[in-house]
């Protein structure tokens, strides 16, 4: 396919369903022909992914054409493992470092380990390596879908990296908190001096009636206010995160928060709150 190609396919693959577009370049990014297909969770590792992804494909094939395109797919963080690992890795190759990525997923899911692949980056502080496990079958799946329909893999990133990517990338973020959500899920990233020190996921807002639909919470929590029962989690989450590396939740400079659907709760005012990019929903 040419380079200059105006029009390319995109996957986002969640744990209840599969999305898929065909979008157009410019002379702005426009979604032209859009698919979701559900995947019912309790049939995950029985095929499913790939009968999923192929049916999103098929669906799409009849909206819009495929082949010779480029697919990125973007693949919920929910289903991918993440970690980092603090050391002296200046001196270290490549093939040393892929060990130790190697090495950190193994002790994260055991026997699992060997039903992923591990992508590892070394931050440019050359002492904290960001490792993260990528189930095989989705890969293997995703790879299956897009040869049926002649489509050429460009990417396959899980929706932390793509919206790092595109919200922070080129921008200095030198000490801040750097959260992605999805669903009910977040994973929330420590920022300093640039770069990703922890990492830590867990839901994001609760259901329960301990949320009341208030005035007074909602002026409460604008000004910084509100009690633990009625901030949402993620607040509560990222100051245990925080407080569990020493570090004062008044320090960071910048809370950013990247979520499709903020659910009614009162989020305290440090966050700034941005719509996802791209084929996530």
């Amino acid at each position: 396919m040419s380079p200059l190609s105006n029009r390319h396919v995109r996957l986002a693959v969640r744990p209840d369903a599969v999305r898929a577009g065909v979008w157009r370049r410019w002379p702005r990014p426009e979604c032209l022909a859009e698919v979701s297909v559900a995947l019912e969770p309790e049939q995950g590792g029985t095929g499913a992914e790939a009968q999923a992804l192929r049916q999103a494909l098929d669906q799409l094939a009849g909206k819009a054409p495929l082949a010779g395109k480029t697919l990125h797919v973007e693949l919920a963080d929910a289903l991918a493992h993440f970690d980092v690992v603090e050391g002296d890795f200046a001196a270290l190759g490549s093939p040393t470092l892929a060990s130790f990525a190697e090495a950190c997923v193994t002790e994260l899911l055991g026997d699992q380990a060997a039903q992923h692949i591990v992508r590892w980056q070394l931050q440019r502080d050359e002492k904290h390596l960001l490792v993260c496990a990528l189930p095989r079958r989705w890969l293997e799946a995703v790879n299956s879908a897009a040869a049926a329909h002649r489509l050429t893999l460009a990417s396959l990133r899980p929706a932390f990296d793509q919206q790092w990517n595109h919200h922070l990338g080129g921008a200095p973020f030198a000490d801040g908190v750097f959260a992605v959500a999805e669903g009910v899920d977040v994973l929330v990233a420590c920022v300093r001096k640039g770069v990703i020190s922890a990492l830590s996921n867990g839901p994001w807002f609760s259901d329960s009636s301990e949320f009341s639909d208030s005035t007074v919470d909602r002026l409460l929590a604008g000004m910084g206010l509100a009690g633990k029962d009625t901030a949402a989690l993620i607040d509560l989450h990222v100051d245990r995160l925080l407080a569990g590396l020493g570090v004062d939740p008044e320090a960071p400079a910048r809370y950013v928060l990247v979520s499709g659907a903020p659910p009614n709760v009162y989020l305290s005012p440090r966050w700034a709150v941005h719509a996802p990019w791209g084929a996530h929903p």
